[in-house]
Order: C-alpha cells, then sequence, then structure tokens
C-alpha cells in the first residue's frame, strides 16, 4: 500500500513515518533516507523529529557530516521534545566536527531539501514493480 494513496483525503502521515522507522530499523540506510525526504516533502511541519534520527543516520552509519547538516538545517531546536534536544546538538557538533576535520563525502547523492528547486529526485516507489 503506497502512504501517499492510502485513502481519498490524501497522503498518510503515520503510515508513512512507520515506513520510513521500520526501513532504519533493518538497516536499509539509504532507502529509509529516500522515504524520509518523501515524508519531509509531503509533511513539512511535522518531519522535525525524523529528521533528526536521518541526520545521525546519515552521520554514523553513512558517513555523510554535510547532509546530516543539511538535514538539520531547518529543524526547530525548541519544537524538539526536549530528551531528544542533547542528541540533536550532538549530531550537529559531531557532523561539523568531521567537517572541519577535513572529512569528505563521497556519496554519489546527497540530500536534498526537497523544498530547494534544486531537487529534481522526489518519488519513491514503493510498490516493488516499475
Amino acid at each position: 500500500c503506497d502512504p501517499r494513496t492510502a485513502s481519498a483525503a490524501g497522503p498518510d502521515a503515520q503510515a508513512w513515518r512507520r515506513l520510513a522507522t521500520g526501513l532504519f530499523k533493518v538497516g536499509m540506510w539509504e532507502e529509509a533516507i529516500r522515504t524520509t525526504e518523501e515524508y519531509i516533502e509531503l509533511f513539512t511541519d511535522r518531519a522535525d523529529l525524523l529528521r533528526v534520527h536521518a541526520a545521525n543516520v546519515l552521520l554514523k552509519r553513512l558517513s555523510r557530516p554535510k547532509a546530516a547538516l543539511r538535514m538539520l538545517e531547518p529543524v526547530d531546536v525548541n519544537g524538539l521534545p526536549a530528551p531528544l534536544r542533547p542528541r540533536y546538538s550532538r549530531i550537529l557538533a559531531a557532523a561539523k566536527e568531521l567537517i572541519d576535520s577535513g572529512v569528505i563525502e563521497l556519496a554519489a547523492s546527497s540530500y536534498r531539501d526537497p523544498t530547494s528547486p534544486e531537487s529534481t529526485e522526489r518519488c519513491v516507489n514503493l510498490g516493488g514493480g516499475t
């Protein structure tokens, strides 16, 4: 079931979030990041928690500190639940430290802010087909 067409009312935020979270849990990092990007595009005002989780994966699992910073950039740290704020700060500091130390990202693609005009890849195939 495609969360974008789950109901006539529009995309299902909860189903989309569960999909992204499930992909993270099974270690499908790139797919989880792409799903998170789609979620952010569809539900921008509800995306901060998922952004922090994705930034952590970008930093620690995919060694992409610049992409992690881009993922965190729109997050309103004051709007995060208090227990999550230290994690946000740790990810931000670690990403900046890696960049300052000269770490270079070699990933073929980088996180793209879906609200930016440069973003062209916005679809995730959830059906398993073509």
